[in-house]
């Protein structure tokens, strides 16, 4: 667990920044944040959930998504999503394509 003491100023910075982001394109939003650490429940998770709380706070709805211990599979740069032109893999195995399915429902990008 993080130490409430310990202050997070970027951090904190960014947050404020990316709700400001979203506030401006409506609140009647959803983002989706994924935690790609391979600790589930770690501190990368307890920082997202902070963010997610926050933009809770202001109507947003939100999702974390634990990829730790999932499947996924690299690119085997077999094309078939540029064929079908449906921005779906080809592979069928793995978390890749509902990580995809969960993206494509968000209206939240990540700041640069």
């Amino acid at each position: 667990m993080l130490n409430a003491a310990f202050s997070f100023p970027a951090f904190s910075e960014r947050i404020g920044a990316f709700i400001n982001l979203i506030l401006r394109n409506g609140a009647d939003m959803k983002v989706v944040a994924f935690n790609g650490s391979a600790r589930r429940g770690g501190n990368t998770a307890i920082l997202l959930g902070h963010t997610l709380r926050e933009l809770k706070k202001e109507g947003i709805e939100t999702e974390l998504v634990e990829l730790g211990g999932a499947e996924i599979h690299g690119c085997l740069a077999c094309r078939k999503c540029s064929t079908k032109k449906n921005r779906r893999c080809s592979q069928k195995n793995d978390m890749g394509n509902v990580c995809i399915e969960k993206m494509d429902a968000a209206d939240g990008r990540a700041l640069p």
